[in-house]
Order: C-alpha cells, then structure tokens, then sequence
C-alpha cells in the first residue's frame, strides 16, 4: 500500500494547498507558495504509480480503515465531513481502477 499512501498523500497535500490558497476567494500568484509542498510529494507519487491501481483493487477493510485514518491526519477539512469525503474519494478511485480492468479485458478481446 505504500505506492498508494504516496498518491493519497500527493493528492491530501495539493487539497489542503489550494483550500489554503482559496481561503480568500481567489487564487493569486502569492498563493503559489501553499503549492511547495505539494510538488515536492509529486516524484514519490509518480514513482510506482503503476501499483496503485492494483493496492486500490486489493483493498480490505483493514487497510481501508488505514487509509482513513491516515487521511484524517493530514486532510485539514472540519472532522464532521472529513470521513464523507474519504469515503467518496475511495469510492471513485475503486470506479476508476474497475473502469480501467474492464478497458483493458475488452481491449484484450479485440
């Protein structure tokens, strides 16, 4: 799950960055700052990028709970609708990743 924890980690940062720079209502060239931390999780995300499809796939529920809990840590968003977007984000991801499988099973029989 560690190629997954990266992208999760990538895509927590960059959240929290850009509701930094949006506190104001406008996103400006001053705000370009808040994105510093972002970009520097951005190699440890792309690299094993190619797992991440699979560790979303094999999921279990302790590794789910895992996942959420580690998003809670770092996503600074109110603790009441915290574990609502986690759970529509995994929700996506598992989606996405079944969306793939099934381009890839169908380009297979072409």
């Amino acid at each position: 799950m560690k190629e997954l924890k990266e992208v999760v980690c990538f895509a927590v940062c960059l959240g929290n960055a850009l509701g930094e720079s949006l506190k104001d209502g406008e996103l400006t060239y001053g705000d370009s700052m808040n994105f510093w931390d972002p970009l520097s999780k951005l190699s440890e995300a792309v690299d094993g990028a190619e797992n991440v499809v699979q560790e979303i796939m094999t999921l279990d529920e302790s590794k789910t709970a895992e996942l959420i809990a580690f998003v809670k840590d770092e996503l600074d968003l109110p603790q009441e609708g915290v574990e609502k977007v986690i759970e529509a984000g995994l929700d996506i991801a598992i989606g996405v990743c079944k969306y793939i499988n099934l381009i890839q099973t169908v380009s297979k029989e072409s």
